[in-house]
């Protein structure tokens, strides 16, 4: 007997119209697919088909209650041309866990306490090219400050020397990942942007390789190269695998939490309201004083300004996986071998969990407020969960919350263009054209 089918558009039309919705506008799309019909739906054709499933409760079911049952390695293989196929990313089971255990001691929070004065040096130096009447964009700019701190931070300031190379080429790839998958051609034919990404990976590759060389000879720095370099030297890690996760964490580590930035700059820029009180929390924590460590805690506001941009534009509009055995959620039976995709955003703009959910409000993370509001603790997933939560998230958070604060403190702006950018890009969730500021 064949089994039930899922929820989806049956209608020709409807498919049309549900397809053209995700090319021009995912966000708005899954959202609407959501509200029509439900949180399991079934849509696509042949290797697009997928299952949707979204709601809080799926989210953890995925994350948490049931990990193993997924498998990422093809879900993420579009990130492969960029990240590699030894990759955490890419990574499952057992390798997974020995590649994430070399890199997990670069993001304990006393090592990323270390990282804070790089954070503030790097965001100073953009703002400090800054003058009342200039034009700027802020997205394009913090976007190099916050690749110079992931280099500096992780990998020492000899590959952070070379950033202008080794970026010229990440843009490349990263350009073409974040293509919708209906406007990829994963194939290296002459004049092609797939050969394009794998020339431009192949020459960023050969920096690294040149780094990897030079660090066995001169061993300059306690960082994440280093220690993957001692793997390799008992034979853990291979040089291919060293590479993959050198370019991994560069590109994941500046390429999303850019995006990000560039929001929280437009929402101040556009919502001065936010902006004067994230000034004025500076200014009663920190005061004329260089922000330490200890000062971080006590920018409540701030912190609850950057949750909300995470959450309004997070990282990741969406993320997949394989199933490995069948698995009943919502009612349904999602079958063994389905593809599934999972969506942040839709979860992250319900109106049972975050009520007037495309307004800013930082007040729904502080206790007591108003605004505060129970939720499903699935619900809000920026950096995913579970096992294989973002290596990353207490580094983006805490660059974003310090960046946040200087912005705010050291320059009055207002937005640049009449109509804030809108949101592109699959992978990373970046502001289209960037984020024009007007300096004051």
């Amino acid at each position: 007997m064949s089994k039930p089918r899922l929820p989806g558009p049956r209608r020709a039309s409807e498919k049309i119209s549900l397809l053209r919705g995700l090319a021009a506008d995912p966000q708005r799309a899954l959202r609407t697919m959501e509200q029509r019909f439900g949180p399991v739906v079934e849509f696509g054709w042949g290797r697009y088909r997928y299952v949707y499933l979204l709601s809080p409760a799926a989210n953890e079911y995925i994350l948490t209650t049931n990990p193993s049952n997924f498998t990422w390695k093809e879900a993420f293989r579009p990130l492969e041309v960029v990240n590699g196929p030894t990759s955490l990313t890419l990574s499952d089971g057992d390798d997974h866990q020995r590649r994430r255990r070399i890199l997990q001691p670069a993001f304990h929070l006393r090592r990323i306490a270390g990282y804070l004065d790089v954070m503030i040096d790097e965001t100073n130096q953009v703002i400090d090219q800054w003058s009342p009447g200039d034009t700027v964009d802020a997205y394009d700019q913090f976007r190099l400050a916050i690749r110079r701190i992931v280099l500096r931070c992780l990998f020492g300031d000899h590959l952070a020397a070379l950033d202008s190379d080794l970026a010229r080429h990440l843009e490349t790839v990263l350009a073409y990942v974040n293509r919708p998958p209906t406007q990829r051609f994963d194939h290296s034919l002459p004049g092609l942007p797939y050969r394009q990404a794998v020339q431009a990976r192949r020459a960023a590759d050969a920096i690294v390789y040149a780094e990897i060389k030079r660090r066995r000879t001169e061993r300059d720095a306690d960082d994440v190269l280093g220690w993957l370099l001692d793997e390799a030297n008992r034979g853990d890690l291979n040089d291919n695998e060293v590479r993959d996760q050198v370019i991994s964490l560069v590109a994941a580590g500046y390429d999303t939490t850019a995006a990000a930035m560039g929001w929280v700059a437009d929402h101040l820029a556009r919502e001065p309201d936010h902006a004067a009180a994230i000034r004025a929390e500076h200014n009663v924590v920190v005061g004329d004083n260089r922000l330490q460590i200890e000062h971080l805690p006590q920018l409540v506001h701030t912190a609850a300004f950057v949750s909300e941009i995470l959450r309004h534009h997070p990282p990741a509009i969406w993320s997949g996986r394989r199933v490995v055995d069948d698995f009943t959620l919502h009612g349904h039976t999602i079958p063994t071998g389905s593809m599934i995709l999972f969506s942040p955003h839709v979860t992250h703009h319900l109106p049972d969990q975050f009520p007037d959910p495309d307004t800013i409000k930082p007040g729904r993370w502080i206790e007591g407020h108003p605004d505060h509001h129970p939720r499903h603790p699935y619900a809000y997933i920026p950096f995913g969960g579970g096992n294989r939560r973002c290596l990353g998230f207490a580094f983006a958070t805490q660059e974003l919350t310090v960046m946040t604060s200087i912005l705010a403190s050291r320059v009055s702006f207002g937005p640049g263009t009449p109509h804030p950018p809108r949101p592109g890009g699959t992978m990373s969730n970046a502001p289209t054209g960037g984020v024009t500021l007007s300096i004051q």
